[in-house]
């Protein structure tokens, strides 16, 4: 009997976590590289250099995880690289992207940056005019400085372990919106008898039944109506 070929409809498939943690610590490189080389020509120091970087370095922040990818799905130079996307039963718009980044990036962010405002305050409100740094307060700001960064590192982890648990590889702020990150599978070349009816399977080819990483023919087909 002759044999045609059929191509499947491209399907998704739940991005895995390693991808996932892959892609935002690339993004958050890529976005922290201007204001690295900012700071090799702009040396302000004190209070109005901490502000100056801090206005900069959470205007890139915005510019980078929530302005520009609401012109482009959601999606990142990371997600891109790393071949993955968010998809939502709704439009991924910038209501979405905002309290997602937020959660993912501002809020850890602006904690962290507090602390260390808090640790510099101390050491100024101390004798910082002492050149010891055994006596002048400098070892206890320092300590708090770190707490900040410690602080940002914890966030990190929590994010990581209540994405892990999640049987969709969701976090919480996802799971509230409906949003999934996915990786798209290529087209399949499949061949079928003809005149047989042949039912179209949108599952990943990979992937056997209640295996982690498999999303519901139901929620697969919500998905790619999006497209």
């Amino acid at each position: 009997m002759k044999q045609v070929t059929n191509k499947e409809a491209a399907t998704w498939e739940v991005a895995s976590l390693t991808r996932i943690t892959f892609a935002r610590t690339f993004d958050l490189v890529i976005s922290a590289l201007p204001m690295l080389i900012l700071q090799l020509f702009l040396k302000i120091d004190g209070w109005i250099g901490i502000l100056i970087n801090a206005f900069f370095a959470l205007s890139l922040l915005i510019i980078y995880f929530i302005i520009i990818p609401c012109f482009i799905s959601g999606n990142t130079i990371g997600k891109k690289v790393f071949q993955i996307s968010i998809k939502s039963r709704e439009k991924v718009g910038f209501k979405k992207i905002f309290f997602r980044e937020g959660f993912f990036v501002l809020l850890p962010w602006l904690i962290s940056f507090l602390i260390k405002v808090i640790a510099l305050g101390i050491f100024y409100l101390g004798d910082h005019n002492n050149d010891d740094i055994m006596t002048n307060g400098f070892w206890i700001a320092f300590g708090i400085a770190r707490f900040g960064d410690l602080f940002y590192l914890a966030w990190a982890a929590f994010m990581f372990i209540t994405i892990k648990v999640q049987e969709n590889n969701q976090s919480g702020i996802d799971l509230k919106y409906n949003i999934f990150v996915v990786k798209k599978n290529p087209i399949i070349e499949k061949a079928k008898d003809d005149g047989n009816d042949t039912k179209t399977n949108s599952r990943h080819i990979h992937l056997d039944e209640n295996r982690p990483g498999e999303i519901s023919d139901d929620i697969i087909r919500e998905i790619e109506e999006i497209d």
